[in-house]
């Protein structure tokens, strides 16, 4: 069976399951300052620990999970806590009426918390990932990427301002400062078009492409055009 632990900052809600059957399930006061042998005393007098074969914790008093692994080490039935039940992901997603906590573990695999408190024991997927699972949302880019389209386009306005005046050879300080602001304007906006979401069916890859490039040209033009342009006649 297994039993699910719920620690919150007042209130811990324990629950045993049966497959998917919720069968007994008790709600105790939280106390950050129980040792694992406390708590095994508490839930001794609860259930019986030779039924347990799997342990969940979700916790919001980090205190109480070093305990609780200390606990799990004393089941007999559920292995080394440090290799079995060590939790190797966690996460915690907003959902209606609540939030959904997804916990993985290298026994149980995948365990998954509704809204509504009740936890389910998914295992671990073999040939197919389970049908019932929404696809996950598509990754973006990092930091680094975003970095990297930034500098490229740039740099690509910078190094045609540059190519413009060197041919020129005399441009005014104050439209080579304008060039090299413009130059920034155009980095700035291929950061922030890598992070664009999706629209609809149009994936972000795209659409961000197609606004990276269109900006670079533009800027590009731009600061050619001021570099070039004819002085002002002096009064």
């Amino acid at each position: 069976m297994l039993l699910t632990v719920d620690v919150g900052n007042t209130q811990t809600v324990l629950g045993l399951y049966r497959g998917d059957a919720l069968t007994e399930h008790w709600r105790i006061s939280t106390e950050a300052e129980r040792t694992g042998d406390e708590l095994g005393v508490l839930l001794n007098g609860l259930l019986d620990a030779d039924d347990v074969d799997g342990i969940c914790l979700s916790s919001t008093v980090p205190a109480l999970v070093r305990e609780y692994e200390h606990l799990a080490a004393e089941y007999p039935n559920l292995g080394d806590p440090a290799v079995h039940l060590s939790s190797v992901a966690v996460t915690v997603r907003p959902h209606q009426g609540g939030h959904v906590v997804f916990v993985a573990n290298g026994r149980d695999g995948l365990l998954y918390r509704n809204a509504g408190g009740r936890w389910l024991r998914l295992g671990v997927p073999q040939d197919a990932p389970p049908a019932h699972f929404a696809a996950p949302p598509p990754l973006r880019p990092g930091t680094g990427i975003a970095g990297q389209v930034a500098l490229a386009a740039g740099s690509i306005v910078l190094l045609a301002a540059g190519a413009t005046i060197a041919r020129r050879r005399s441009v005014r300080p104050a439209r080579a400062a304008v060039a090299a602001g413009i130059a920034a304007v155009i980095a700035a906006a291929g950061y922030f078009a890598s992070g664009l979401p999706d629209l609809a069916a149009v994936p972000a890859g795209i659409y961000a492409t197609a606004i990276v490039i269109t900006v670079t040209i533009g800027g590009t033009a731009m600061a050619i055009a001021i570099l070039t342009g004819p002085d002002r006649p002096a009064r």
